[in-house]
């Protein structure tokens, strides 16, 4: 793979993991995970909330970032957090003690649209491969 320049913002990490998808038709089962770049959670929230149709804001971002620092995917110490959009979808996150990724969960309690369930599996590809220039939340 080649590192990617997007205006000098974008840039392949290390190395990529291919995370996985299962069957969201029963209730509450995984839509997508994988793990990505710390500095990628940010527009990964907001690109889920966007496409879900919630106002992910500043106050939902300190909420996150207070919850990860508690997280720890080897004591099973999840955050998860509701984007309360069409559908609800609930992110779990937990962050590698001594290491840097995050694991990321999608999960849903309804039945997941096929090309919705593709682009968070796409997204969630893409931050775990590249590291995303600065971030800030859209009104």
């Amino acid at each position: 793979m080649w590192p990617a320049r997007v205006g000098g913002r974008v840039r392949q990490s290390a190395a990529c993991h291919d995370g996985g998808m299962s069957d969201p038709g029963a209730f509450d089962l995984r839509v997508a995970s994988n793990w990505v770049v710390p500095g990628n959670l940010g527009p990964l929230l907001e690109s889920l909330s966007r496409w879900v149709g919630y106002g992910f804001d500043e106050s939902d971002w300190l909420a996150v970032e207070a919850g990860l620092r508690d997280s720890d995917i080897e004591a099973e110490k999840w955050l998860e957090y509701p984007l309360m959009g069409e559908p609800v979808l609930q992110v779990r996150v937990a962050r590698e003690p001594q290491a840097d990724p995050v694991t990321v969960e999608v999960r849903s309690a309804e039945q997941v649209e096929e090309e919705l369930r593709v682009r968070i599996a796409a997204a969630l590809e893409i931050f775990n491969c590249y590291e995303i220039g600065r971030w800030r939340t859209r009104p």
